[in-house]
């Protein structure tokens, strides 16, 4: 199950895509790449029992700072 989100600091916002329940786990994309290109490697991970947390990097989709 894939949901987005934004969270939210300050003057921060951190637009955020999370795949699955379990055991959390973090994939961080370089600055120049979108969190979507790691679609396939999140679902995998999902389906044996990890929580895919991908922050997108600054100044992608709803990432900012204000």
């Amino acid at each position: 199950m894939r949901a987005r989100y934004q969270v939210a600091y300050g003057d921060v916002c951190i637009d955020t895509l999370r795949d699955g329940h379990g055991v959390p786990l973090g994939l961080l994309p370089s600055s120049l790449r979108d969190v979507e290109d790691f679609d396939d490697v999140a679902e995998r991970f999902a389906a044996n029992g990890f929580l895919v947390l991908r922050p997108q990097p600054r100044g992608c989709w709803a990432a900012l700072v204000h």
